[in-house]
């Protein structure tokens, strides 16, 4: 009964995800802000040179009742290829350590100096309606 009740709830929050509009970061990148397990950017290089060394930075924070713990995450892209796609942090990247809460939240990322900006509602290490 119970594993029936954890799988339907599991299959409500997945049906809630809805990844954020891609906001362009320059003429030759974009990014788009995603939920689910952990939060996760996924930045493209939509121009036609390789970029190299990118810095990003993705902050959780709470927006009024509720808590979050880790939500700082930080690393560098060293290399992305025109066309290419990275999802940053990494499956490893959004485990060590995963950022916890539960409420509604802001999510910034900052992809070389440019930001782009979500809302969500996190359960544990599930982030729901980015928006």
């Amino acid at each position: 009964m119970r594993k029936t009740a954890y799988i339907g709830i599991l299959l409500v929050m997945g049906m809630l995800l809805v990844p954020a509009t891609a906001q362009p970061l320059s003429d030759t990148a974009s990014v788009t802000l995603k939920g689910g397990f952990g939060v996760k950017a996924v930045v493209e290089n939509t121009g036609d040179t390789t970029l190299e060394n990118i810095s990003w930075e993705i902050n959780v924070t709470t927006a009024g009742f509720g808590f979050v713990l880790f939500g700082h995450k930080t690393g560098t892209i060293e290399t992305l290829a025109p066309g290419d796609t990275v999802t940053v942090p990494s499956t490893i990247g959004r485990l060590l350590p995963p950022t916890i809460g539960f409420g509604k939240v802001n999510i910034t990322a900052n992809v070389d100096g440019e930001t782009s900006t979500a809302t969500a509602f996190l359960a544990g290490m599930f982030f729901l309606s980015v928006k």
